[in-house]
């Protein structure tokens, strides 16, 4: 933190240099007279810099040059029977402030980058052992399927999409400070371990980060058990977190013979359950309303 609180100092310093160097005349006519366009140039390359992470995709360096050479297109653009050399102290003075802003506006957002692993990472020791990673459980998927076409078993998956806006447990007041994104992922990875707390032990809890939700596969679980867990885990989830989840259901093979079909079919049987009474006698809902 303390590099990045630095980095965000001399950026600061930077700018402020930027915007007045025009002011050093020492009482005669402005030495530098910076143009205009060079102004606007450099506000969007810090900006763009640090907002957008699709230059987080690329090297300090090359950052650089993307940018040097717009202000290169530009400037053949404005004054085209002007060559870049024709002032050399305004060109090196102009091209030497872009160098330094894009540099500092780098190392910011490669900071807030690594803050952001930082967070995420604390979160996710939450999740050791409770979830997989959809985009990795390819095998395990295709194993539970081959088995149950085999065998002649049935399969069901519960999507279960949490509403994050709904949260009412207070977070962290370090996650508070970070961006909405971490503060979701924090929320998630709580989720994610009460989830795997509540469904028995031989279904799998998958996390799809893409779409903000959670796929529990249950082996040898028909529909309607599959309806009375995912009224189970929604609700729990309701009640102690504070959190809103819509949940769908879905099986095979009586509904889909695929897992991307069985997703499909989940997702557009996804609603809420919100009551908050549970039957002592089996450990399920027995009273649920849309």
């Amino acid at each position: 933190m303390e590099r990045l609180k630095h980095v965000i100092l001399y950026l600061l310093i930077a700018l402020v240099f930027f915007f007045n160097i025009e002011r050093l005349d020492f009482n005669r006519e402005s030495i530098v007279n910076i143009h205009s366009f060079v102004y606007v140039l450099a506000v969007l390359a810090v900006f763009s810099t640090i907002v957008l992470p699709v230059f987080m995709r690329f090297s300090a360096s090359q950052n650089v040059v993307f940018w040097l050479g717009i202000y290169v297109g530009l400037h053949l653009i404005l004054f085209k029977g002007q060559a870049l050399v024709s002032d050399i102290y305004i060109t090196v003075t102009e091209v030497g402030m872009l160098i330094v802003l894009t540099s500092l506006s780098y190392q910011v957002a490669n900071g807030l980058k690594e803050f952001r692993q930082a967070v995420e990472s604390m979160a996710m020791t939450q999740l050791r052992g409770t979830s997989l990673l959809l985009d990795q459980a390819g095998d395990y998927i295709r194993k539970e399927m081959r088995r149950s076409r085999q065998y002649k078993r049935t399969l069901s998956v519960i999507v279960a999409t949490p509403n994050f806006q709904s949260i009412k447990e207070p977070l962290p007041p370090l996650v508070q400070e970070v961006q909405k994104t971490i503060a979701n992922h924090f929320a998630r990875a709580k989720l994610a371990k009460m989830i795997g707390e509540e469904v028995q032990i031989v279904n799998t809890v998958l996390e799809d980060r893409e779409n903000d939700r959670f796929i529990i596969v249950c082996p040898e679980v028909d529909q309607a058990d599959a309806s009375l867990l995912a009224e189970k885990v929604c609700t729990v989830i309701k009640r102690n977190l504070g959190v809103e989840v819509r949940c769908g259901t879905a099986s095979f093979p009586d509904m889909a013979l695929t897992f991307e079909e069985l997703i499909s079919q989940a997702e557009k049987l996804e609603r809420s359950y919100v009551s908050p009474f549970f039957s002592h006698e089996h450990g399920v809902m027995v009273h649920a309303k849309d």
